[in-house]
């Protein structure tokens, strides 16, 4: 695999895409999975893991010149100015982050890797250069792979595997979800939407409800 613009921990898998897995139409938050990863946390110390293997799967990503826009409520009810503001943003975002020079910032493995114990290793995957740029300028320790996971197997045997509001935007939702579960490891946790398991999961599927959003590979 080779490096991307020489920056020293994104690994390429050989294709560029003009945007993120998530697509040009999604627009991310702060806080907006607050509950789900403090849930991560409490099951994770529940489990005494200390050292877990956890991709980031399409975290998504803003205009960063917007960013401040976008701040976290993690529990609590927006005002109405605040909702106002909110709709405005995503607006201005779906239009700059089609642009190529503007850079862009990510919230999710930033949060993410908050809740995870010391010693984790974090692995973000994404489709888009721009995104994982990002994500390097905001944890310059995670590493970074650039991969379409509807066209290629994810070459991870993770413990923790989160991929938020993702599959049902991919033109092949299923097979990114055979790899997916494919890359998690027996008795992982899978966090990701309710519309991606309800649309791709089937009674076969080795999955079994934790919690709200959370799975465990049985």
């Amino acid at each position: 695999m080779r490096r991307l613009r020489k920056k020293p921990n994104v690994a390429g898998s050989g294709w560029e895409a003009a945007g993120s897995v998530r697509g040009p139409h999604s627009t991310t938050w702060a806080d907006r999975h607050h509950q789900s990863f403090h849930r991560l946390s409490e099951l994770l110390q529940a489990r005494g893991s200390t050292a877990p293997l956890v991709l980031d799967i399409g975290p998504g990503a803003v205009a960063a010149i917007l960013a401040g826009l976008f701040p976290g409520q993690a529990g609590a009810e927006l005002s109405a100015r605040q909702r106002w503001r909110r709709s405005l943003a995503r607006r201005l975002d779906m239009l700059l982050r089609r642009v190529p020079w503007i850079k862009l910032h990510t919230f999710e493995p930033v949060e993410l890797s908050r809740v995870l114990p010391p010693d984790h290793r974090l692995v973000v995957i994404d489709s888009s250069d721009r995104v994982l740029r990002a994500v390097q300028r905001a944890l310059p320790q995670a590493q970074c792979h650039r991969l379409d996971i509807c066209r290629r197997a994810i070459p991870y045997r993770a413990d923790v595997i989160v991929c938020y509001n993702v599959l049902t935007l991919l033109p092949d939702g299923a097979k990114a979800f055979r790899h997916l579960l494919d890359a998690l490891a027996g008795g992982g946790l899978l966090l990701i939407d309710n519309r991606s398991i309800d649309r791709l999961a089937k009674a076969s599927t080795p999955l079994e409800r934790v919690d709200d959003k959370i799975h465990l590979k049985v």
